[in-house]
């Protein structure tokens, strides 16, 4: 699933360890922003400037970085992929729900990734509450 448009000039962020970073692109492939600043990053590591990423494209990060998914977290990350805010339902379940279930079946899942995308899946949550 594809995650954001990204057009030359536009302001974005880029993921840097813990950190989102301003950029701005200059040219955008398949799968990869390239920077003005230089450097390139994989799509999934950007987003527009002061958005958060949809659900969806966390999802596929989380695959990406993930290899073995517990089995009690796959329903949910599948049903993450359909989803693009913390405030979408997936049939009779909220996105708040799905990603609750998710954190609480995620807990075998650990490194440096991990806690990124469950920081940034919690910050989320609390936005909402």
């Amino acid at each position: 699933m594809a995650g954001y448009g990204f057009e030359p000039g536009q302001k974005v962020e880029t993921r840097d360890g813990s950190r989102w970073l301003p950029r701005t692109v200059l040219r955008v492939t398949a799968s990869t922003v390239i920077f003005e600043e230089g450097g390139f990053a994989d799509k999934t590591r950007v987003r527009p400037a002061g958005k958060a990423r949809p659900l969806h494209v966390i999802a596929e990060d989380t695959r990406d970085h993930w290899t073995n998914v517990y089995f009690g977290a796959q329903p949910y990350l599948r049903a993450m992929d359909r989803l693009d805010t913390i405030t979408d339902m997936y049939g009779a379940d909220d996105a708040k729900s799905i990603v609750l279930y998710f954190l609480s079946n995620a807990t075998t899942w650990r490194g440096p990734d991990a806690r990124r995308i469950k920081a940034e899946l919690k910050a989320l949550l609390k936005a909402v509450e």
